[in-house]
């Protein structure tokens, strides 16, 4: 069975959305204030690691950093749609 990369960025994104909505639950209003778990933050640290990626010289490791930026995107479109 071959499974899309999109298919599964987006499994991770949904997985990784759901342990930060659980987490920030078990949390205290104080705790939350300390640590921000927001969809702009992930769309920040997308846009540090495209940076990175335009910086890089190999392929192989632009295109791994690439990936990792559109699951940071993906993770921050998940809290979106749960908020």
């Amino acid at each position: 069975m071959v499974v899309s990369r999109r298919l599964i960025g987006r499994g991770l994104a949904a997985i990784v959305a759901a342990r930060f909505a659980l987490a920030r639950s078990k949390m205290t209003d104080g705790e939350q204030q300390r640590v921000k778990f927001t969809p702009e933050r992930y769309r920040r640290e997308a846009a540090r690691v495209r940076r990175e990626a335009e910086a890089t010289e190999n392929e192989a490791v632009r295109q791994q950093l690439l990936a990792i930026a559109q699951q940071f995107d993906a993770v921050a479109e998940t809290m979106e749609r749960a908020d």
